[in-house]
């Protein structure tokens, strides 16, 4: 969300990317910054991090 870090949140590393995604877009922080965009596009790098890309909702 505009190349910033918006929150860390803690995951199994053997989490597949549904869980992963669940349980980012479930942080309240997350949340707060997503308000009025929505996510265009995840990218997973496994064990590591998820990047929001989002885009203004119509």
């Amino acid at each position: 969300m505009d190349g910033k870090l918006r929150d860390r949140v803690e995951v199994d590393a053997t989490a597949d990317e549904k869980q992963v995604r669940e349980t980012v877009l479930a942080s309240p922080k997350v949340v707060e910054h997503l308000a009025g965009r929505e996510v265009a596009k995840a990218v997973l790098v496994p064990g590591r991090l998820i990047n929001l890309v989002t885009r203004k909702s119509a």
